[in-house]
């Protein structure tokens, strides 16, 4: 079952038909009665329907094999024991923010995503998500598209145009590696890895509304030491950051959210977690 914060995540996946029989029911009931996943689905819509009347452009000959074989990679997280009453131990594969933190610092409870059988699923909408946006960069890029063309409001919003360009030298990399996390508990997340570019981009999905004198950060962690990786722009509770080689040699990464312009520890509320590869 969708619960009812998650449920506005699936526009993106209900156009690309990538709902399961009973999500695409789930959805479609609570469509009727949400005006604001009716205005997206209409953008995302509006979305494909162009792309049909624009000229085609030939991707390189070797894209297909590598989303394939990305897809391939995807690694599952192996499964947790069921939630209990009490707080569950530590898991020992992920890194806690060490005590010597400052004084208010909320300590990072790495929790892994429970494999069930709609992880699969999960996973596939994830990738989904991420082809989407890169298809829109590609055809602004690709066909010339006009100045005042109105795009729909990228799911998981990028930066800088640089940004765009190192998010699509990581998906394009033959070492792609991904990686998710998440669940019922918070948002979902991917990592894509590329370690012969020396970089990695993370997608969030699903996170909190926060209020305008706040911010989502981001961190990495060596040996529960928080680093800061920046904080990141978000619409509609998605999120995407581009990491350089350093994220790629720490153990964990997490976000919090902190006051506006960020902080120099985590100080606010853990909202996302997952490994580094």
């Amino acid at each position: 079952m969708t619960d009812d914060a998650s449920i506005h995540a699936l526009t993106g996946a209900y156009v690309l038909d990538a709902l399961d029989e009973t999500e695409r029911a789930a959805f479609e009931e609570h469509l009727a009665d949400c005006a604001v996943c009716r205005d997206e689905v209409a953008s995302l819509r509006g979305a494909t329907e162009r792309l049909a009347h624009i000229s085609a452009v030939d991707p390189p000959p070797e894209l297909r094999e590598q989303i394939l074989a990305g897809i391939e990679r995807i690694r599952p997280l192996p499964p947790i024991a069921a939630e209990v009453a009490q707080p569950p131990e530590a898991d020992p594969d992920i890194p806690r923010i060490s005590e010597s933190s400052p004084e208010g610092t909320d300590e990072l409870a790495f929790r892994r995503r429970r494999r069930d059988r709609n992880g699969a699923a999960r996973a596939w909408r994830l990738v989904a998500a991420v082809a989407c946006l890169v298809a829109v960069v590609a055809v602004g890029w690709g066909v010339g598209a006009r100045p005042d063309q109105e795009f729909p409001r990228q799911v998981a919003p990028i930066e800088t145009s640089s940004d765009d360009a190192r998010l699509l030298q990581i998906l394009h990399a033959s070492d792609l590696e991904v990686v998710t996390a998440g669940g019922a508990e918070g948002p979902e997340a991917a990592l894509f890895v590329s370690r012969e570019n020396g970089a990695a981009a993370v997608t969030f999905r699903g996170l909190p509304a926060i209020g305008q004198d706040q911010d989502f950060q981001a961190w990495t962690l060596v040996d529960g030491v928080p680093t800061s990786a920046g904080v990141m722009a978000a619409a509609d509770g998605a999120a995407t950051m581009i990491m350089d080689a350093a994220a790629l040699s720490t153990d964990a990464m997490a976000v919090s959210v902190e006051p506006a312009g960020g902080s120099d520890q985590p100080t606010g509320e853990i909202v996302a977690q997952m490994p580094m590869p």
